[in-house]
């Protein structure tokens, strides 16, 4: 079994707006200022300096983020080079409707 963070949306653009809470969450524990999970809107006018981006794309790099067909060849990659046969997946978003229709979207694959 292997876990990952997985968020599916209907496209990598969205998928990647969906996913910029969560890294700025990442983001505020690191340096030492946790706090509730921001919306899409904050996180997008967070004045990120290049530190926070390379925090950000780094965490980014360790998740699977985007639409189904690059969901699915990811997560074939991850399950590949793991060679495991059972995922557990979490998704950090804050709406909880995203985060159902991502699971959705999930389910769907394969």
């Amino acid at each position: 079994m292997i876990a990952a963070s997985v968020l599916v949306a209907e496209d990598d653009d969205r998928a990647r707006r969906l996913a910029a809470p969560g890294l700025l969450s990442f983001l505020r524990l690191r340096t030492g200022r946790p706090g509730l999970l921001p919306t899409v809107e904050e996180a997008e006018a967070y004045p990120y300096t290049e530190f926070d981006r390379t925090v950000i794309r780094s965490r980014a790099a360790s998740q699977i983020i985007g639409g189904p067909s690059t969901v699915d060849k990811q997560l074939g990659e991850l399950l590949e080079a793991t060679a495991a046969d059972e995922l557990m997946v979490v998704t950090m978003v804050p709406d909880q409707a995203d985060r159902i229709r991502s699971y959705e979207l999930l389910a769907a694959l394969r």
